[in-house]
């Protein structure tokens, strides 16, 4: 009896010394392919250069450079046809066909890209392409404003715009009037906060040199849709807050490591 003791104990003995050796292989297998799937990745901000590590079994690179473009305000989903004029020649390079080209081919882009798979990332998508489709129909409705004053009076419009479409549309000394009552209320804005008199007088002194122009009128009716019209619709859209962007950006990566200029 002794004996089958003492085997059965040096038996239990060899197995408890199997299974941890068998423990041991199966986390160094472990480890060992957590190590093949982690990946090199470099991205770069404002100031600094990012070089990580990512497990590709968790998120592609192709997610990752998606969400990139996504959070950080690159142009691959943002209008850059010009929609407004600066002055009154610019007025005829604008191109309403460019316009809706360009938003056809970045909101499928958008619509269609793959984003990491996380309810940010997700949710940040969605609010991007609310925001696209924003964006486009009132640039469109900015570039046509500038010949067809009545376009402007788009369903939903602030109520503030009302006087600026009627003074686009009346023309001549209602949109003088208008175009002045705009110029007042810069100057005032400029005087609350803390503007200094040079550029008080800076200001005061281009609007006289358009008011007392021959082109006036087309003066007036830029600013009085870009700094009027526009400027109180703008006010109007919810843009895509990515603040969070760097943090929610950086759970990705293992071993971050940066290369800084100085600010």
């Amino acid at each position: 009896m002794r004996t089958f003791l003492i085997g059965l104990s040096i038996f239990f003995i060899s197995c408890s010394h199997t299974g941890q050796k068998q423990n041991i292989a199966v986390r160094s297998d472990s480890i060992k392919n957590q190590n093949e799937n982690l990946r090199t990745y470099t991205w770069d901000d404002e100031l600094c250069h990012y070089t990580c590590k990512y497990d590709s079994t968790l998120v592609s690179y192709r997610q990752l450079r998606n969400s990139y473009d996504l959070g950080y305000h690159t142009d691959r989903f943002e209008i850059r046809t010009q929609w407004t004029a600066f002055n009154f020649n610019d007025i005829e390079k604008l191109n309403v066909d460019s316009l809706d080209n360009e938003y056809e081919r970045k909101i499928h882009d958008l619509m269609t890209v793959e984003v990491i798979n996380s309810k940010y990332w997700l949710n940040l998508k969605q609010q991007k392409i609310i925001e696209l489709k924003r964006l486009h129909e009132l640039y469109r409705l900015h570039m046509l404003g500038y010949q067809y004053p009545d376009t402007l009076n788009y369903k939903g419009c602030p109520i503030e715009c009302k006087e600026y479409i009627v003074a686009l549309v009346k023309g001549g000394d209602e949109l003088l009037k208008v175009w002045c009552e705009l110029h007042k209320k810069l100057i005032k804005k400029q005087q609350k906060i803390g503007a200094n008199n040079e550029t008080i007088e800076y200001l005061n002194k281009k609007f006289d040199e358009k008011y007392n122009s021959i082109d006036k009128l087309e003066y007036a009716k830029i600013d009085v849709i870009s700094s009027g019209w526009w400027n109180t619709v703008n006010n109007t859209i919810n843009r895509v807050n990515t603040d969070n962007f760097q943090t929610e950006y950086r759970k990705n990566f293992t071993d971050i490591k940066e290369e800084c200029d100085e600010p």
